[in-house]
């Protein structure tokens, strides 16, 4: 998780073309490093509604991780600067 936004704010067109299962608006929505398992790496608009937890206990490996995080502490990437 890179930026949380306390409700949805990323436009309405994208909304459309997007967020296909039409999650609600008004709930805190998460900025996240993400991959699509063909080492593929994006960053992910996401609801919390659609968040999962995962218990891949594996380092992340993202091309943004060293930009944004420090080193891995406890099982805890520690930021290099804070969220909203």
């Amino acid at each position: 998780m890179v930026d949380i936004d306390p409700i949805y704010s990323n436009g309405d067109e994208w909304y459309e073309r997007v967020a296909t299962t039409r999650p609600r608006k008004d709930q805190p929505w998460y900025h996240l490093l993400a991959e699509d398992g063909t080492e593929g790496h994006y960053l992910a608009y996401v609801s919390e509604q659609n968040l999962v937890v995962d218990e891949d206990a594996e380092p992340i490996i993202h091309p943004e991780l060293a930009d944004r995080f420090g080193p891995l502490v406890d099982g805890v990437y520690q930021m290099k600067q804070r969220l909203n």
